[in-house]
């Protein structure tokens, strides 16, 4: 009778892939056990599994909390690691928590690395038999490298903002870029956790992997660095652009403002002029004479034509 439980059992050697649950857990002394559950919702199923394997309840606790941080613990009898796959959703890092347990013989995830098939992954090993170890440092470098693929595209996003800030201002908004820098934040928060527990299992007193592991954790504890400090160096960059934008609004408020003062300093004495000759006073001589009227506008446009000239040497407009 095949179940409908939301799980994956394979049972592999470098002979064969088993997917029967019974059969599987029954081998699972002898052979190496690979315990997918894709989904946690039938909370007595797992239950049963964490009984089955000698699982504590505060780490099925640990397991089921959706935001619980990035962290390994190690008992007596397994292992665990929890950390976080990445996902976008409307521009926004999502992070989806993805669970390891493994021991003597057997691997347990909870959640999903990535979009894999599990038997296309054992195989193309090429028949070769993988020890428990083995495939759990093939999940973690999955989720590395996916940390990369993200960074390297927030890499080219971020200079591809900084050619459209350095050449005009106006063509990246502040709102568009605050934005990125919170997805930026979110992407650090991840991955900074995920490079310290690397660099926990590369530590010789953890003693989780075994000593011929070492050469490829470090290989993989160098991606995870490259990630950190990609992000590092994306938000630094985006913190300058940002400053570049606000510099840049800032000129050219000055300019305007500028402009504004020159403009109302020019016009205020041909103002005072106009005012003197706008009161209603019955003697005033120069009124009567035939040139007054053209004689008071050539003196306003010298005055007018004379500032702007001013203005302009002292590149205040």
């Amino acid at each position: 009778m095949k179940t409908h439980r939301p799980i994956q059992i394979i049972q592999y050697d470098e002979h064969s892939i088993t997917e029967d649950i019974l059969e599987a857990l029954q081998k699972r002394g002898s052979n190496n056990v690979w315990l997918r559950i894709i989904s946690m919702a039938n909370m007595a199923f797992l239950d049963e599994v964490i009984k089955h394997f000698g699982i504590h309840e505060l780490t099925l606790e640990d397991i089921t909390s959706p935001e619980h941080p990035t962290k390994v613990e190690q008992t007596e009898d397994y292992t665990l690691l929890i950390m976080k796959r990445i996902y976008e959703e409307d521009g926004y890092v999502e992070t989806i928590q993805f669970s390891i347990i493994f021991g003597e013989g057997f691997l347990i995830t909870f959640g999903q690395a990535g979009n894999i098939d599990v038997s296309t992954y054992i195989r193309s090993m090429h028949g070769k038999a993988l020890s428990v170890e083995q495939v759990v440092y093939q999940l973690i470098d999955q989720l590395i490298d996916s940390y990369l693929d993200y960074a390297n595209n927030y890499q080219n996003k971020t200079d591809d903002i900084e050619d459209l800030v350095l050449e005009s201002s106006g063509a990246f908004s502040l709102s568009a870029l605050f934005e990125f820098k919170q997805s930026m934040h979110q992407f650090r928060r991840v991955v900074r956790p995920a490079r310290d527990l690397v660099e926990f299992l590369l530590r010789p007193k953890s003693a989780i992997f075994s000593e011929e592991m070492y050469p490829y954790l470090k290989d993989l504890a160098d991606h995870a660095r490259r990630v950190v400090s990609l992000a590092e160096n994306i938000e630094e960059t985006l913190t300058s652009l940002h400053s570049i934008i606000l510099t840049q609004f800032q000129y050219k408020l000055s300019r305007t403002m500028n402009l504004m003062t020159a403009v109302s300093v020019i016009f205020l004495p041909l103002m005072v002029i106009t005012g003197i000759y706008g009161m209603n006073f019955e003697h005033m001589p120069e009124l009567a004479w035939k040139y007054a009227y053209p004689m008071v506008l050539g003196v306003m446009a010298v005055i007018g034509i004379t500032m702007f000239v001013f203005f302009v040497k002292r590149k205040m407009i």
